[in-house]
């Protein structure tokens, strides 16, 4: 009876790594709210030198 008791207590431990999954997909939401930002800070700096500008865009 005691080996049963050790199994059965095993797999509670594998429905806790299940909530860790739930974690990962609220990680990639982050980095997609940085790469607008990261857009918009190389679009002043080509404004500044007239030349790089207009390639700028075309990418």
């Amino acid at each position: 009876n005691e080996e049963e008791i050790t199994t059965k207590g095993a797999s509670a431990q594998s429905g806790t790594s299940g909530t860790s999954g739930t974690s990962g997909p609220s990680g990639p939401s982050g980095p997609s709210g940085t790469s607008p930002s990261s857009r918009s800070n190389t679009l002043p700096r080509s404004n500044t030198s007239s030349g790089a500008s207009p390639p700028a865009d075309a990418s």
